[in-house]
């Protein structure tokens, strides 16, 4: 599932973020729990300025971020951050 938020400027789309959510299945756990594994923003949206920057998140049984990845504007595969 994903959701969307866009900022206007005028009814231009300044800036956009796009969540992506997932839902952890890991044992013990007994309850699945969604949360937001991927964030992807946009700035400039439609321009030939436009950039994107994305991170990334997984979280173990217990809702404990197990891992974050940070990527670049202009490269979101360009890993910035993480462990």
């Amino acid at each position: 599932m994903s959701s969307k938020y866009e900022e206007l400027d005028n009814w231009v789309v300044k800036s956009r973020v796009e969540n992506t959510w997932t839902q952890n299945a890991y044992w013990p756990s007994t309850t699945v729990m969604p949360y937001i594994s991927e964030v992807m923003n946009t700035i400039d949206v439609g321009l030939s300025s436009q950039k994107q920057s994305r991170t990334t998140q997984a979280i173990d049984a217990y809702g404990n971020n197990w891992g974050t990845n940070t990527y670049a504007y202009n490269s979101p595969t360009t890993h910035l951050r993480g462990p």
